[in-house]
């Protein structure tokens, strides 16, 4: 499979957030990790999936009976 960069559009809507909000996680360092190919900044998919991994949170409650 060849390397896919996505747009920050791109980005945003796999990962189902705005794109001020990629803005703003670039800003303070956070969230998927990115590469700038001139001026724009680009996602690899495989890191964009390997976020949205780390991500996962298990639910924690009430035992089943």
């Amino acid at each position: 499979m060849q390397d896919e960069l996505l747009l920050p559009e791109e980005a945003a809507r796999l990962l189902r957030v705005s794109v001020g909000t990629l803005r703003d996680w670039r800003y303070r360092n956070v969230g998927p990790a990115y590469i700038r190919v001139g001026q724009r900044p680009r996602y690899d998919r495989r890191d964009l999936e390997a976020y949205k991994a780390s991500q996962r949170q298990e639910a924690q409650g009430a035992e089943s009976a």
